[in-house]
């Protein structure tokens, strides 16, 4: 079982998975044809910023994205 949390912050989105498994999640390099293996190097990819917070229930692994500031004036 996994619960999802997303938050509009003022500077982007906060996503928080949170799930029991007792493990931290483990960055890897799959093969090209697995088909797992891919979930925290695409959220490395993606976000702004991750981290991993152990829990007495399991894990929290959050990120956040960032919103692009506008820099184009008129």
């Amino acid at each position: 079982m996994a619960s999802l949390l997303l938050q509009k912050v003022p500077d982007g989105v906060t996503a928080i998975v949170r799930d029991q498994y007792p493990h931290p999640p483990v960055y890897s390099s799959p093969d090209a044809l697995a088909e797992e293996g891919r979930g925290l190097m695409l959220l490395r990819a993606l976000a702004d910023d991750t981290s991993v917070s152990m829990t007495s229930a399991g894990k929290d692994v959050w990120v956040f994205i960032g919103t692009p500031e506008t820099t184009e004036h008129f």
